[in-house]
């Protein structure tokens, strides 16, 4: 079971590693599907807390910059879509990164 079951709930009552059912005084029966919200919002602002304690950066799938092919940014420069960078800069970058580590082995 999932970590929001390793409490009790507020709400509903059920106890640590009982789902949350539909009503209070309700049998087992007829389970929620998913836990209440006051059993999940501890563990969602533990996360939080802990997230702003110590931020983590999410590492780009390539090491290497480069010009994207499709708008012809610099390498230190972003894309212009809102989206993000562009596939075939991300792809670019991929291969150049795969290469660069084949000349260094």
């Amino acid at each position: 079971m999932g970590r929001q079951y390793k409490q009790s709930c507020s709400r509903c009552h059920a106890g640590p590693g009982k789902p949350c059912v539909l009503a209070e005084g309700t049998d087992a029966s007829k389970v929620r599907p998913f836990p209440h919200d006051e059993r999940v919002q501890p563990i969602l602002d533990e996360r939080k807390a802990r997230q702003q304690t110590n931020p983590t950066v999410v590492p780009r799938p390539w090491r290497y910059e480069v010009t994207c092919p499709h708008c012809a940014q610099g390498p230190e420069s972003r894309c212009k879509s809102p989206g993000g960078p562009h596939r075939a800069r991300v792809e670019r970058a991929k291969e150049y990164t795969r290469l660069q580590k084949a000349r260094s082995q």
